[in-house]
């Protein structure tokens, strides 16, 4: 009997920056065949801190065609960028993070890799 993957790989996104935006909402989907099993979600700001997040549904095993997603408001520095962190690969995660604006409008986007 073959155990699960030991080793962690992660996906990230690029930091994007505004100053109109008040939140980053990341966005994840497992277009793999296998479940994968997601050990942290963060939202770092441009100055490394890492930011309370607001919601996270990601957290433990995403089943395959499976979706989740984690927030957090921005702080004064208004730029921040998602980390996923998992057990195994990586290979079939795909990802998006958007800041918006109190009134929800999408001021910029960029893919987790």
């Amino acid at each position: 009997m073959m155990s699960a993957p030991s080793w962690a790989g992660s996906i990230a996104s690029a930091i994007l920056f505004s100053t109109d935006a008040q939140k980053l909402d990341c966005f994840v989907s497992n277009a793999g065949a296998s479940p994968v099993t997601i050990t942290n979600v963060s939202i770092v700001n441009g100055g490394s801190t890492i930011l309370s997040l607001s919601g996270d549904s990601c957290v433990g095993q995403l089943s395959p065609f499976g979706n989740c997603g984690f927030s957090a408001a921005l702080d004064a520095r208004f730029s921040a960028r998602g980390v996923v962190e998992l057990r195994g690969s990586a290979k079939g995660l795909r990802g998006q993070c958007q800041l918006t604006t109190s009134s929800n409008h999408l001021v910029a986007t960029t893919d987790l890799r």
